[in-house]
């Protein structure tokens, strides 16, 4: 079996914690399956008080996001009237509390080196990207879960096809953060000359 096979399967180091079953359906087959006989309404009593103490604990974390996020939502101009030392605290901050988030909800971080070589390699379509990067303050991108497809690619100016076998991500998050003395967006508008 080949290093990327293994990985696949999930024995290699690039296993994993993602579930894709939902908490419920864990909980019933634990106790259909299980032998828990007449404990099995004490178990479903500990699942229930365990689900509110994880809501509890990551409530108080969502608080959290929210009140760092204020200083940074486009709507609000919280930000004109905050000091630089409590924007740089709430900034911090919420990236923080953010990738724990993502972390906690076992979102892997997709390695720069990683995309940069997808996009010279692995691309279906390919495309030449160009952004100024240099008015961002940070691009990342997070995954969850992934599985191989096999597409039948054009070459040769479409007089030849081949299959070839691609990585696809389930679900991606993607984190931009813009600086703060980057120039404004005018949305593809040009402004008017008087």
């Amino acid at each position: 079996m080949d290093q990327q096979s293994e990985q696949d399967t999930g024995s290699g180091r690039d296993r994993e914690h993602f579930i894709p079953v939902r908490k419920i359906d864990i909980i019933e087959a634990l106790i259909v399956h299980g032998a828990l006989g007449a404990e099995r309404d004490k178990f479903r009593q500990l699942c229930e008080q365990l689900a509110a103490i994880e809501h509890y604990e990551y409530h108080e974390q969502l608080e959290r996001l929210h009140n760092d996020y204020f200083y940074f939502a486009p709507e609000s101009t919280a930000h004109a009237h905050a000091g630089a030392a409590t924007l740089k605290r709430a900034y911090r901050n919420l990236i923080e509390g953010l990738t724990e988030v993502l972390h906690d909800a076992n979102f892997i971080e997709v390695p720069r080196e990683e995309i940069e070589r997808a996009q010279r390699e692995d691309s279906i379509v390919r495309l030449k990207i160009a952004a100024p990067l240099d008015n961002y303050r940070a691009v990342r991108f997070f995954r969850r879960g992934h599985h191989h497809e096999t597409v039948l690619v054009s070459t040769w100016y479409g007089l030849r096809k081949r299959e070839q076998r691609f990585k696809v991500y389930d679900d991606v998050m993607m984190v931009v953060t813009v600086k703060e003395d980057a120039p404004a967006q005018d949305n593809g508008r040009k402004k008017r000359q008087k």
